[in-house]
């Protein structure tokens, strides 16, 4: 240990680590402000095509890349980034809707032989629905997701019972995943969107194009509400709240999406039963391009929610699941 008691050169100055951080970003910048411009001049037309999904993709291996907090603040911060957030999401939300449209109309079975008896045989039809399901090329990032949901909830002691599902969309993977791993728990499921052909399209598939029982599709009901105009979260054991709802009446456009989503974390907050569990999808790191990102901070700063909220776990994949999560309980 002598030697280190020796007369040596200064440590390395602070400025060293940005070095690296301005370094490591560059390249993830210029990408990222190419991929925005693409889709923005291919915008409204950003529905399911070769040169669609290849942009998509690369954004999205982009986002998942693992970075360090020095390289994430630089691109978040960004000059050029930190404008564009908004509109980039905005296009994201555009891309993810019109994705699963096209594949919800391209699942739809008209008069598919539905399985009539809860009482049949239960891997049987399970196998058959997640069969039917995988002709969607992106099934096994809604699976992961939900799988992760579901046993985090499990984990903090959430009853199942009664589910709502805000901002479901016309492809409904997320609740068609947990009925399938839970139809001895769940009775009854809410797929909540604003978006009417969404739901006629989600009813569609529920209703009779997937090969389950008759009264596991009958536990779930598409409603056509906006997350402010639902009227059942006082009866819900659980809230899905998805990670492209935000408020349409309070859309500060503030760059992170934030207050947006927080106006209708508190609103929906207010309304829900003692001892029910709100699940929140946000996002981290570079996924805070792709979806507006909540974090417990967000919830115990709000004068609305620091008293009926509280927070009892939070998730942040690191690997090819894109969304965090936050689950808090209604006190």
């Amino acid at each position: 240990m002598v030697h280190h008691l020796t007369s040596v050169s200064p440590p390395l100055s602070p400025p060293q680590p940005e070095k690296h951080a301005v370094a490591a970003s560059a390249g993830m910048i210029k990408e990222i402000v190419h991929i925005h411009r693409q889709l923005s001049l291919a915008a409204p037309a950003l529905g399911p095509s070769e040169h669609i999904n290849a942009l998509f993709t690369k954004l999205v291996q982009i986002c998942i890349l693992p970075v360090d907090d020095d390289t994430l603040c630089h691109v978040m911060q960004d000059a050029q980034i930190r404008p564009l957030q908004p509109h980039l999401r905005a296009l994201c939300s555009c891309g993810e809707a019109m994705l699963e449209s096209t594949w919800a109309k391209r699942l739809l079975v008209p008069h598919n032989v539905i399985c009539r008896t809860l009482h049949a045989n239960e891997a049987l039809w399970q196998a058959k629905v997640r069969c039917h399901c995988s002709k969607f090329p992106y099934l096994q990032n809604y699976v992961d997701l939900a799988r992760l949901e579901a046993h985090a909830l499990l984990a903090v002691g959430a009853s199942l019972a009664r589910i709502a599902f805000i901002g479901s969309g016309p492809l409904p993977l997320s609740s068609i995943e947990l009925l399938c791993q839970f139809p001895d728990k769940i009775e009854r499921i809410d797929n909540v969107d604003m978006d009417r052909d969404a739901i006629h399209a989600a009813e569609g598939l529920v209703r009779n194009s997937l090969p389950w029982p008759q009264e596991i599709g009958n536990r779930v009901f598409n409603l056509n509400f906006s997350a402010r105009q639902f009227f059942a979260y006082s009866q819900a054991d659980v809230v899905f709240l998805g990670a492209l709802v935000v408020d349409d009446d309070n859309d500060s456009n503030n760059g992170d999406g934030a207050a947006s989503k927080l106006s209708i974390i508190e609103h929906i907050a207010r309304q829900m039963k003692p001892n029910a569990h709100l699940l929140i999808r946000s996002a981290h790191g570079l996924r805070q391009l792709l979806y507006p990102a909540i974090r417990p901070a967000h919830l115990h700063a709000s004068t609305e929610l620091h008293s009926i909220l509280e927070v009892v776990i939070e998730l942040h994949p690191h690997n090819d699941v894109v969304n965090s999560i936050i689950i808090a309980k209604r006190i």
